[in-house]
């Protein structure tokens, strides 16, 4: 063997064997220390849980267990797995042992953005009513992902005078940020409905209206199920701006009575599309028969989810079926194809051809299935492909 390849692979395998070694042995210590970590944050729980059945506080807990993060850990994962007077139990050990100021002091004083975020999501899971003005301070963060914590902190502890600060800091947010802040709202359900009104009334009075912050707080409107925001929507419903037209046609879905009928078929004739395609959602989930003409109108309209939208709410309407039926033979093939995919997806073809079989057919079963043949459509069953129907 050549001296000088020997040489060279003598010093190889060294260098190898050195490296396999060392990742060997960082592998063992991790186990290790994973080991240790696991039977620690066993013995904790074991500590919880037995203070916890005999409603019972340390009377000298250990230092390290507030700076313990891996405590911390353990009792909040058991302070969730549990309710009532156990949960209110573990809220005093908390206070007692003073995790929730020890996890705050850790918040200002960590450098590293990961580690501050880890602590920042354990302090907000104990956070407690007495938190607030914390939790506020923290929704200024440069962190977006820690101030969406606090945010939803806010909110776990239903902390309704609070709500002002979350929809400010929408206002100077970026899309995304806006839009998680939004979302930490929806928890607090529909008591927060009177202060969100007040906030979009005043913010439509400002010389320039932060149009997409009041878009998204009618959003929250319509999730929350705030039925007392209708009037308010109502008069929304043709306002300048575009954004705010939509979120209130989708809102009105879900707050909405018959009352706000008219002004959704007003919405149908809107110039943006995705108004629209909103309010032709919207007064299928209301159930409007009075508003069949202006969604068969839509189903001509130029825009795909328009028609999709208008033919979905035809079919959720009472007596809406016939219009759809209507369309397959009408002289818009756009129309008919709407008509047809509501028809397929809804099932209506297989229920009429089933009642046929039966000899039970009834209304327009026949004429239905007729059609169906009639263009070729045989095979509908294997082409049909499933698709969204909201805008």
């Amino acid at each position: 063997m050549n001296v000088s390849l020997v040489l060279w692979l003598i010093p190889t395998v060294v260098v190898a064997g050195g490296i396999a070694l060392v990742v060997a042995i960082a592998k063992l210590a991790n186990n290790l220390r994973e080991r240790r970590r696991g039977i620690r944050s066993a013995q904790y729980i074991a500590a919880i849980g037995e203070l916890v059945s005999r409603r019972s506080l340390p009377k000298h807990p250990p230092r390290g267990w507030a700076d313990d993060l891996l405590f911390c850990d353990a009792l909040a994962e058991y302070r969730l797995s549990i309710m009532g007077a156990d949960r209110g139990h573990v809220d005093a050990l908390v206070d007692h042992i003073g995790i929730r100021d020890a996890l705050w002091n850790r918040i200002r004083k960590t450098r590293s953005s990961i580690r501050r975020l880890r602590t920042v999501a354990l302090w907000v899971d104990l956070a407690g009513p007495a938190d607030t003005p914390r939790l506020v301070e923290l929704l200024d963060d440069r962190d977006q992902y820690v101030a969406i914590h606090a945010a939803k902190g806010l909110s776990r502890i239903g902390s309704v005078e609070s709500v002002d600060e979350i929809l400010d800091r929408m206002v100077h947010a970026d899309p995304w940020h806006a839009a998680r802040l939004a979302d930490s709202l929806v928890d607090y359900n529909v008591r927060i409905g009177p202060a969100i009104r007040v906030w979009i009334g005043d913010r439509l009075c400002a010389d320039m209206p932060p149009t997409q912050s009041i878009a998204l707080a009618i959003r929250i409107l319509g999730v929350i199920g705030d039925h007392r925001a209708e009037s308010m929507l109502m008069a929304l419903v043709d306002h300048e701006d575009p954004d705010i037209r939509i979120a209130t046609a989708s809102a009105l879905g879900r707050v909405g009575s018959d009352r706000c009928v008219d002004a959704l078929v007003v919405a149908t004739k809107d110039e943006v599309w995705p108004v629209r395609a909103r309010a032709a959602a919207s007064l299928g989930r209301l159930g409007a028969e009075r508003a069949l003409d202006a969604l068969q109108y839509l189903l001509e309209d130029r825009e795909w989810w328009v028609r999709q939208n208008a033919a979905q709410a035809i079919g959720a309407i009472p007596g809406g079926r016939p219009v759809l039926i209507d369309a397959l033979d009408g002289t818009d093939p756009y129309a008919a194809d709407a008509a047809l995919h509501q028809l397929t997806t809804s099932g209506a073809i297989e229920e009429a051809e089933r009642r046929i079989e039966a000899g039970v057919a009834v209304g327009r079963d026949e004429a239905l299935v007729a059609h169906v043949r009639r263009i070729g459509f045989g095979g509908w069953r294997a082409s049909l492909h499933t698709v969204p129907t909201v805008a």
